[in-house]
């Protein structure tokens, strides 16, 4: 348990220091630039906001909060943290109106990742689209992308084992394994499918409130 917390945390840490590292990088271009300082106070102030929040829970002083969320204004915000990256993510809502109980911060931390994964797996002319809608009672998230893909046997074996992973020299293998275990805390699932060098599409599905 104590080795899961530890992974989940420098996965988190290690996803706020690429925010932040981006901003350093690109001071010296565009420093002179309002916008850009505007926007890099931003993400600091949202860096800072976010490891005080985890810092919190790690001393017990705040536990999840769990709230009904609008699925549709998560998604939008999990698309923002992902902008800086290429191919640049699609939104499709089919349904405005879902809604489901579960930790902010968690849900749109679960869902950047995910969008992220396609953007890094997916030549930068490619495309990553991201969609909303109802089935049933639950409400309905894909994520799909024609990058890389994975074959049968990784998403079989491997693909929800924390520490695994297809980025050569890159993460740690949590994300996926961490996404999996939150959404079925919610009593949702993920399901994945994936062809070799044609794409991949992840499918969460998680109970939603009565409309």
């Amino acid at each position: 348990a104590f080795n899961k917390l530890t992974a989940f945390i420098m996965h988190d840490l290690k996803n706020l220091i690429a925010q932040q590292a981006l901003v350093v990088e690109n001071a010296a271009k565009h420093k002179e630039n309002p916008a850009f300082v505007e926007d890099a106070i931003r993400t600091i102030d949202n860096s800072v906001g976010r490891m005080s929040n985890l810092l919190r829970k790690l001393q017990q002083q705040e536990t999840s909060e769990v709230r009904s969320l609008e699925v549709h204004k998560v998604l939008i915000d999990s698309i923002k943290k992902c902008q800086d990256h290429r191919p640049p993510p699609s939104l499709r809502l089919e349904n405005k109106y879902l809604k489901v109980d579960a930790d902010q911060d968690y849900l749109t931390m679960i869902l950047a990742n995910i969008i992220k994964n396609a953007q890094e797996a997916t030549a930068d002319t490619g495309f990553v689209d991201v969609t909303l809608r109802a089935d049933g009672r639950n409400a309905i998230i894909t994520v799909e992308d024609n990058g890389a893909g994975m074959d049968k046997d990784f998403v079989t074996n491997r693909l929800f084992k924390p520490f695994d992973t297809t980025k050569s020299g890159k993460g740690m293998g949590i994300g996926v394994y961490q996404t999996r275990e939150f959404i079925e805390n919610l009593g949702g699932t993920v399901e994945v499918e994936s062809i070799v060098d044609e794409g991949t599409i992840f499918t969460i599905s998680i109970p939603a409130n009565a409309l």
